[in-house]
């Protein structure tokens, strides 16, 4: 595994980054030690998790409870032991969409030996600026895949609606800890920059073949799930936004 951490406008980060397989590392040793305790947690939904799910909202309730992404509980514990809220920023998937995507990948693969060092499941390791700036630039730069696209989505939720909201309830600069996917860590510069996301999110809205491919026609995008934890539970509550009615982002 491996981590960075960095400042935006309106929020200070952690983002700690996995390669989707059994974590032997306490998320305890990643944010509390390295930063200290986090006002909130994103947590990934895989878009395999979603289409075994049937939509977005089913695979939320799945993946809470234990029965999809299972490496992914020490998020979940995380948030239960500390209180804290976990957001889900995902984009619907759309399953035909989703399927014509994965070509699209393919360029994302020429950027991983960079990430390789930092891929251990067995210690957590700072991944340099330079390395962080280089993938981020790599798949900025092809615009059709799938990571830069669902970075953008994420960065503007975040910034946008996410990060304000704790500000005003907390009353200071929150700390957001990110659990995502190590080919994600281009997501510092959309969080930092809205030139950036913005960029990214007009071209998958207007040029991409379809408008949010892969993302279901950019249906309910806006859409932001909060899971509280209860005595027994999650309490999970749906936000709806309008960060991405185009004549706010012209």
């Amino acid at each position: 595994m491996a981590y960075s951490k960095f400042t935006t406008p309106h929020a200070r980060y952690h983002a700690h980054f996995v390669t989707h397989q059994k974590n032997f590392l306490d998320l305890s040793q990643t944010f509390d030690i390295h930063y200290g305790p986090v006002d909130a947690v994103i947590l990934e939904i895989r878009g395999s998790s979603i289409l075994l799910s049937g939509n977005l909202e089913e695979s939320i309730k799945k993946v809470l409870s234990g029965n999809l992404q299972p490496e992914d509980q020490i998020v979940i514990v995380y948030a239960r032991k500390h209180k804290i809220p976990l957001y889900i920023v995902e984009p619907e998937i759309n399953k035909g969409d989703y399927a014509r995507m994965w070509g699209n990948l393919i360029p994302e693969f020429f950027g991983l030996p960079l990430l390789y060092p930092y891929t251990s499941l067995h210690e957590n390791k700072k991944i340099p600026f330079w390395v962080r700036t280089a993938f981020g630039n790599f798949l900025f730069a092809n615009q059709n895949s799938m990571g830069p696209g669902r970075n953008a989505v994420w960065a503007r939720k975040l910034e946008e609606y996410i990060a304000p909201y704790l500000r005003e309830k907390l009353g200071r600069k929150p700390r957001i800890g990110l659990n995502i996917g190590i080919g994600h860590m281009g997501i510092e510069k959309d969080l930092k920059y809205a030139s950036r996301r913005n960029f990214t999110l007009r071209n998958w809205e207007r040029f991409n073949f379809t408008r949010y491919q892969g993302m279901n026609r950019g249906e309910n995008i806006g859409r932001i799930y909060e899971a509280l934890p209860t005595e027994t539970n999650w309490s999970i509550k749906k936000i709806e936004t309008n960060l991405f009615d185009r004549r706010k982002h012209k």
